[in-house]
């Protein structure tokens, strides 16, 4: 192989690798957001979710934050049934699976607790 066509194939290499390392969004942005209940019994609770992280406020100042691994997204009637794998940090996985009703501004439903709404947050001005 000539030395041009060795520094062309490493350029067109050297561009595909850099194009495949740019991290691609793994939450839709309709998800992205800080979500709170109107429910009593989470009064002091909320979760957060980026692009790329899920945080969950649990009382008392109390704050998780773990990365997500991946996003799963199946149709379930008018609803979308979402599963956010995130790993804690011993890189063990954990699932949230939730319902998604995108009308009104977005609803969530825990699956394990479909009675309670989840309504995301305005930001304060």
């Amino acid at each position: 192989m000539t030395p041009r066509r060795l520094s062309v194939l490493v350029t067109v290499l050297m561009l595909l690798l850099g194009c495949q390392s740019r991290k691609a969004t793994i939450v839709p942005d309709e998800l992205v957001g800080v979500w709170k209940t109107l429910n009593a019994q989470y009064a002091d609770r909320s979760f957060e979710i980026t692009n790329t992280s899920i945080i969950f406020s649990t009382g008392a100042g109390q704050i998780d934050f773990y990365p997500i691994a991946a996003a799963e997204q199946v149709r379930e009637g008018e609803a979308l049934l979402y599963t956010i794998l995130y790993l804690n940090e011993a890189r063990q996985e954990y699932r949230f699976t939730f319902y998604f009703e995108p009308s009104n501004g977005g609803v969530i439903r825990w699956k394990n607790k479909p009675d309670i709404e989840w309504a995301k947050a305005r930001p304060s001005s």
